[in-house]
């Protein structure tokens, strides 16, 4: 009977351990959207395509992957504040010239998005563009999400 018992109670305990790194790993979609031009993500450039964002559970980690599951990306980001909540989810790319970099990632009923830090191309474009005489600002692009 001792060994009945002892075998459930290890049996119900791997279960639960499987069940949490299950649950874990599990990614949360925050979006999707239909990205009309190429754009880049730190180092890597993505075609113009539909798209789904995720939330991998880890702080400030998300993925973002094409729906022809071509292009899977996991970048970082940082927390950034909205005056008010906006009521629809959102993408917002930095502009220079004909290049688009991620900017910021906003859902739908949140004041806090993420935003994609600069990468290293972009900054060598900003410095590019410094040493040109012309300005260095981007322009925003925003595209509607789901």
């Amino acid at each position: 009977m001792k060994k009945q018992v002892l075998s459930f109670v290890a049996m119900v305990g791997l279960l639960m351990t499987l069940t949490v790194v299950f649950v874990s790993g599990q990614q949360t979609r925050l979006m999707t959207a239909t990205i009309p031009f190429d754009f880049t993500i730190g180092q890597k450039t993505l075609p113009a395509g539909k798209y789904e964002i995720y939330h991998n559970g880890r702080p400030n980690a998300l993925v973002i992957r094409s729906m022809d599951c071509r292009v899977n990306v996991m970048f970082l980001t940082n927390s950034v504040q909205a005056k008010r909540a906006l009521a629809e989810a959102q993408l917002v790319f930095r502009r220079y010239g004909d290049q688009y970099f991620l900017g910021q990632l906003w859902s739908p009923g949140d004041d806090v998005g993420h935003e994609s830090p600069q990468s290293r191309r972009e900054r060598e474009l900003i410095n590019e563009k410094h040493l040109a005489q012309r300005a260095a600002e981007p322009e925003f692009v925003y595209i509607a999400a789901q």
